[in-house]
């Protein structure tokens, strides 16, 4: 399991490499987590979605959290996660001459022709195989992933799992990096630009401070690239008391 704090060479390749070779990808975090957390997983969902990969988020956000940020929020869901059934028959015991299927509006019917006897309920066996996740990206410690849904899933291997632990970096910033070695042109996207800008300026008045060096770059940055800010400011005058207002 890969936890970031500071990267090096090495953790952007493996984020380089994994975010080509994997399809699929959870965005897990506490259901308690800060609403800037949030936002900068819901900038890289935009990301990997746009790239093409399929994204599956636990928790999903709420009804509350869309409401309050649906002029930035790109119109995403959860991507189906395919669950595979195996139907298992005896070859010792049939002989199975051929399978077919076909539906209609209520059933999806299989037909199985033996040589020899008919194949009954009580010969088959069903197994079911989890919903295969080929990367992860969780927000906050490895307790998380005993959330029931995704116990259900079965997990990539440890390399593939990244942690973003927060230290004096936040989420947004590490997620800043993230989508820029996934793809530089990403930043393009103003739903992504606008995300992360939100999520950093909201982390600041969280924690009441100021903004570091590196931090204030990355806002340039990111309204240089597109970011709105007289939005964000909108959204922010609407939701939080004036004393707690960031200065723009």
């Amino acid at each position: 399991m890969l936890r970031m704090k500071t990267m090096d060479g090495e953790q952007v390749n493996r984020i380089k490499e994994m975010a080509e070779q994997s399809n699929s990808f959870g965005l897990f975090s506490s259901k308690d987590a800060h609403e800037h957390d949030f936002l900068a997983r819901e900038a890289l969902r935009a990301a990997l979605q746009d790239e093409g990969k399929t994204v599956i988020q636990i928790p999903e956000i709420s009804e509350e959290f869309k409401n309050k940020w649906s002029t930035i929020l790109p119109l995403s869901k959860n991507d189906a996660i395919y669950r595979s059934t195996l139907i298992r028959i005896p070859k010792n015991r049939f002989k199975i001459k051929e399978i077919s299927y076909k539906e209609d509006d209520i059933f999806l019917t299989l037909h199985i022709k033996s040589e020899n006897e008919p194949v009954t309920a009580e010969d088959i066996f069903f197994e079911t195989i989890p919903a295969q996740i080929d990367a992860v990206f969780c927000f906050g410690e490895s307790k998380f992933l005993q959330n029931k849904g995704i116990a259900k899933m079965q997990m990539p291997s440890a390399e593939k799992i990244i942690f973003i632990n927060k230290n004096k970096e936040g989420a947004a910033e590490k997620i800043y990096e993230i989508i820029g070695i996934i793809n530089k042109e990403l930043f393009l996207k103003k739903e992504i630009t606008n995300l992360l800008y939100a999520s950093l300026v909201l982390e600041r008045i969280a924690l009441y401070r100021q903004s570091q060096e590196k931090t204030a770059k990355i806002e340039q940055d990111l309204l240089r690239a597109g970011a709105d800010k007289k939005i964000i400011s909108e959204i922010l005058t609407d939701f939080l008391p004036l004393d707690r207002l960031p200065v723009f």
